[in-house]
């Protein structure tokens, strides 16, 4: 809901300036009427004051006769009645002027009956006093005339001196409430352009332009707290950028330690300390478990007083449990996909080092019973060869009868028996025993 402002700065410079115009109106329309006006007020002097001659020329007929006497009673009328006489008979004109108007013509009336008369001299009497009632009233109409022209001077001044007021009222008004609050405002936004949002605009007035500086006080609050908060989003990005690179970075220099030819404790330690290097994680305990039911640990800032969550080993979706991996570390939905990606990778690095051992050891198994075939194809042939041949000796030297010959030969026989049975032994320990890889592995 908008609060409609107790002094609005648009409505006064409104009516500021519609108070110039109507000024200026009221000064220009005076001046037009007062100069309308004016416009027969200088034939009416003339004529007024021809008057007076055409008076003292009336005289002067009837003293010399003159034969124009009846044309100069004519002129007389005719400025008496002229139109420039008949405009005195008006609203705008005093009730004086008019009322010496009308007595002027009265007074003619009754000194035309003099003129029409037989005794005419006897205007020559009353001449002078009727000439001094017209010079008192073309003195009227200068009077009138001069204070038309006076008025107007005034209504000109106090126009121009109010429009004068009104315009440095203006001015100054404006300068005030509105040139010094953009300048604020502009310098305000200049600060907000250079990133300082600390900005509070004095508000000093309840009008358009102090809505507008309360309006960009908030703004510059709502700005800020807008800028702080992407200030700390991108602070805490750029955390979890440098964070994922040097997960990637332990990743990487952990799977490294898998490209050995021979994957061995001190790879799992290095990938358990590339581990723990990580912000978040504390202290961690592998567990690896063997075939014949014995476990390797290996720990790498391991405290008792700590929480662990113990994680199973499992190569993708196999049940078998290669191990376990004790962790304590700070929740989070990051840290724990980081450990998990770990978990496979150490899966895997025991996975493989199992591979190892069985391939070795298949190796092993082959080159052993490689060895003893050779040993039954050749020498366990070779040997009862000659425990074949010794016992065909014997016989043939039996007719002799020596009996060195025969204890020689019995010695001999023995000693190819005992021959014979550690060479058997040996053949036996070389190959596998039935009851350690089971009866199908050794048919095959």
């Amino acid at each position: 809901m908008l609060i409609k402002p107790v002094s609005s700065v648009t409505s006064t410079i409104a009516k500021s300036l519609l108070s110039i115009l109507l000024l200026s109106v009221a000064t220009t329309g005076f001046a037009i009427f007062t100069l309308a006006s004016s416009l027969n007020d200088a034939e009416a002097v003339n004529v007024a004051g021809s008057m007076r001659m055409q008076s003292y020329r009336l005289a002067h007929d009837i003293q010399i006769e003159s034969v124009d006497y009846d044309s100069h009673i004519r002129e007389f009328e005719s400025s008496l009645y002229s139109p420039s006489m008949a405009n005195l008979v008006s609203w705008e004109v005093p009730t004086d002027i008019t009322e010496d108007y009308y007595l002027i013509i009265g007074r003619w009336h009754e000194l035309k009956q003099v003129l029409s008369s037989e005794d005419r001299k006897h205007y020559l009497v009353l001449v002078e006093n009727f000439v001094t009632e017209i010079d008192g009233f073309v003195f009227k109409l200068q009077e009138f005339s001069e204070d038309k022209l006076i008025k107007l001077a005034w209504a000109g001044g106090i126009g121009l001196g109010g429009i004068l007021v009104i315009s440095l009222f203006v001015v100054h008004f404006v300068r005030k409430q509105v040139v010094k609050p953009l300048h604020a405002l502009v310098g305000a936004s200049q600060r907000i352009k250079n990133s300082d949002f600390e900005v509070e605009l004095k508000v000093t007035n309840n009008n358009e332009l102090g809505i507008l500086t309360k309006t960009f006080n908030s703004m510059a609050k709502d700005l800020g707290a807008l800028y702080r908060n992407l200030e700390d989003v991108v602070d805490a990005k750029t955390i979890e950028l440098q964070n994922a690179n040097q997960s990637l970075q332990a990743l990487y220099h952990s799977s490294q330690e898998l490209t050995v030819t021979r994957i061995a404790p001190e790879n799992f330690r290095a990938i358990l300390q590339h581990l723990v290097s990580l912000e978040g994680i504390e202290s961690l305990r592998l567990e690896i478990v063997d075939n014949s039911g014995r476990s390797l640990i290996m720990d790498e800032g391991y405290d008792s007083n700590l929480d662990y969550e113990k994680f199973e080993m499992k190569l993708d979706d196999n049940e078998l449990i290669l191990g376990y991996l004790y962790c304590s570390y700070h929740h989070g939905h990051s840290t724990r996909t980081l450990i998990e990606s770990f978990i496979q990778l150490l899966s895997r690095a025991i996975y493989y080092n199992r591979a190892q051992k069985k391939a070795e050891q298949l190796i092993i198994m082959e080159e052993r019973a490689t060895i003893a075939r050779e040993l039954h194809d050749s020498l366990a042939q070779t040997l009862a060869s000659l425990r074949f041949q010794v016992r065909i000796l014997d016989q043939s030297l039996q007719p002799v009868g020596d009996f060195m010959a025969f204890k020689t030969i019995e010695s001999v026989e023995h000693g190819l028996d005992e021959a014979t049975t550690d060479l058997r032994e040996l053949i036996a320990h070389c190959r596998v025993p039935i009851e350690q890889q089971g009866l199908v592995p050794a048919i095959k």
